[in-house]
């Protein structure tokens, strides 16, 4: 037995038809999508298929050709799920079109990701897989200007910016409770976690936590911290203001909160971690990726 049902939906975002307005000259654009349900009685069951496609604008500086890119973003999501169950098998389409000739005619970007979710996040297209069974939520970056893969990670996010200049900066945490592991687990025993340290466009450092307290292999709170700002997930560095240099992303901290007094504490300098001056507490060990870097600080 088959039940399906063909969901049509006209959105209104772009065709490319020039329509005149007294006064002025317009350009409207119209494009539609069409999204669908489909339901099988099978003998486990029902499966239940859905998918759904929608548009958003977005847009961003481009400082070769120093203007604002404006940008139209397709997504489709086909999420299937099975009676009796948990979970649910999806994957997310999605494609970036920019104006060339006509109105976003050109494609800057795709991604396919076996995500359940997806959304402009900021200067981001962020996809998460949603956790099952006793497992995290799982979330991707990719750059907007680009579709690259920036980070991945679970829980919140901790940014740095520096006024007047283009610096910014964001610390990541993926724990090993996420519903999807990074690779670097495999090569690591007692992993409990990796934490990212990354420009917006570009992977700065990355370490790696260990600890037989399995208890610590779910995702903890991380803050930045000055004496000034106190504890933060988003700090503006106005102590170098206007600076460009390295030197500048320093005079802060990240701390990772497991529980009250399991923290970690890394100072950093030069932006970078120093993980010679880290605060750790007995029964972790924090080195940074073998493949990043040949130093391990313990």
């Amino acid at each position: 037995m088959k039940r399906s049902v063909i969901l049509l939906l006209a959105l209104i975002l772009a065709f490319g038809t020039q329509k005149g307005v007294v006064g002025q000259n317009s350009s409207a654009y119209e494009i539609s999508a069409q999204s669908s349900v489909e339901e099988i009685q099978t003998e486990n069951g029902w499966e239940r298929t859905i998918v759904n496609h929608w548009y958003s604008f977005t847009s961003f500086y481009s400082s070769k050709d120093e203007k604002i890119v404006e940008v139209l973003i397709s997504q489709k999501l086909k999420t299937t799920t099975k009676e009796g169950l948990e979970g649910q098998n999806s994957i997310l389409t999605v494609d970036a079109f920019v104006s060339g000739k006509k109105k976003y005619d050109t494609t800057l970007w795709s991604i396919t990701d076996y995500s359940d979710n997806g959304e402009i996040w900021g200067d981001f297209y962020k996809t998460t897989k949603y956790g099952c069974c006793g497992a995290e939520d799982f979330h991707r970056y990719f750059d907007l200007k680009t579709g690259k893969q920036v980070v991945s990670f679970s829980g919140e996010i901790a940014q740095l910016e520096i006024p007047n200049i283009r610096i910014k900066r964001i610390f990541l945490y993926h724990s090993a409770n996420a519903c999807v592991d990074f690779p670097e687990i495999k090569i690591y025993r007692d992993v409990i976690g990796m934490l990212t340290f990354s420009a917006y466009d570009s992977l700065i450092s990355r370490i790696i936590l260990l600890s037989k307290d399995g208890e610590l292999a779910w995702t903890p709170d991380i803050h930045l911290f000055t004496p000034k700002e106190g504890m933060t997930n988003n700090l503006t560095l106005w102590s170098s203001n206007g600076n460009a240099t390295k030197r500048a992303v320093s005079y802060f901290e990240i701390r990772i909160t497991f529980y009250e007094g399991m923290v970690i504490s890394i100072p950093i300098v030069n932006d970078d971690f120093d993980l010679r001056n880290a605060q750790i507490p007995e029964g972790i060990t924090i080195e940074y990726l073998a493949q990043d870097e040949t130093r391990n600080i313990k």
